[in-house]
């Protein structure tokens, strides 16, 4: 999800939010295959390289849906996850149990396998088998370019992909940022049964302020005509160095590391209450909780809250997915999906 491997991005400053030419129409109503009772989502990306932080102490009273990553294509267009088979059994039977939605998400790609007809349907067979080997609820994409040739058959090849789904009741998702959405077109989006804002690594000090937050959310409502119930709101378990330039991916810090420096033995641990903290002479900028239930009560009239990393939490009294489940939902608790 972060860019923490991509040191050349240029990173587009919020303030010149503007949308490009689009030759379709604006992005309206996507089929309603993800029947969330209430609308709201929590999305939760879980990797496979670090799932084991916090998965056998995992909040799923709080989520709808977890992204699981990578799940890559081969130059042929086979996927593969990094886990080994029992372990992503493991993980898909867990949170079918606790009613949660499991989509496989996809991180790269090579865009021959949508350039014609022929690898576009090849590929879009392969992502159906692939969902039907592991029982998964559906499709992910999180393809974080700027190239724009990349994107050339691309809409061709979701609308094939969206057609198929219809078939089969899959959820289809995209995360996105500003940086390189102006090449999606509008009919490309009306595919997704909702897009995931990537609401940070936005630059420095504060890599991801509430005002950014609200900022992106309505760009892709007043810009792109995306209805807000469709838009998930980004938000980030991490904060990063306030000195490092905002091309620095690697300059970081976990949540549960943050907490950890400050004393978790604390009564009231400092880290927890505030956006910023120092560890080793470093300040870091980050969301702690007061911030992270003011989003999660602005995304209450959005579609949700989505979260890059699950792993970086903490499970204790300091968590911030404890405070998105208590601020985001009503109940106190995610809603389970609606049988379609």
């Amino acid at each position: 999800m972060r860019n923490l491997f991509l040191l050349s991005v240029a990173v587009l400053s919020l303030s010149s939010f503007t949308a490009s030419e689009h030759t379709t129409e604006p992005a309206a109503a996507a089929p309603r295959v993800d029947k969330i009772e209430g609308g709201l989502r929590c999305v939760g990306y879980l990797t496979s390289w670090d799932y084991d932080n916090v998965f056998d102490r995992l909040d799923w009273a709080a989520l709808t849906h977890i992204n699981v990553g990578w799940c890559n294509p081969d130059k042929e267009g086979n996927l593969s996850m990094g886990w080994d088979d029992r372990t992503f059994a493991k993980v898909i039977e867990r949170a079918h149990e606790n009613g949660v939605k499991v989509m496989p998400s996809v991180r790269d790609g090579d865009p021959a396998l949508f350039a014609t007809a022929q690898s576009r349907s090849a590929f879009v067979g392969k992502i159906l088998a692939y969902i039907e080997k592991y029982d998964l609820d559906g499709f992910d994409i999180d393809l974080e370019k700027s190239e724009p040739d990349f994107w050339t058959n691309y809409e061709a090849f979701i609308v094939e992909l969206r057609g198929e789904f219809d078939k089969r009741d899959l959820v289809l998702s995209t995360a996105v940022s500003t940086w390189f959405s102006d090449n999606i077109t509008d009919a490309t989006f009306a595919c997704f049964d909702f897009i995931n804002i990537m609401a940070y690594d936005l630059g420095r000090p504060n890599h991801s302020t509430f005002e950014g937050m609200k900022r992106m959310a309505e760009h892709y409502r007043d810009a792109r005509g995306i209805p807000a119930e469709r838009i998930v709101c980004g938000v980030p378990f991490y904060g990063y160095n306030k000195a490092t330039p905002e091309t620095n991916f690697r300059d970081y810090k976990k949540y549960f590391e943050l907490i950890a420096a400050a004393g978790v033995e604390a009564a009231n641990n400092p880290a927890a209450e505030r956006d910023e903290s120092t560890v080793d002479g470093n300040v870091y900028a980050y969301n702690g909780r007061p911030t992270m239930a003011r989003k999660c009560e602005f995304a209450r009239d959005w579609g949700g809250v989505m979260i890059w990393s699950l792993a970086y939490d903490t499970t204790d009294e300091y968590s911030l997915l404890k405070v998105i489940r208590e601020t985001l939902f009503e109940s106190g608790a995610a809603p389970r999906p609606v049988a379609n």
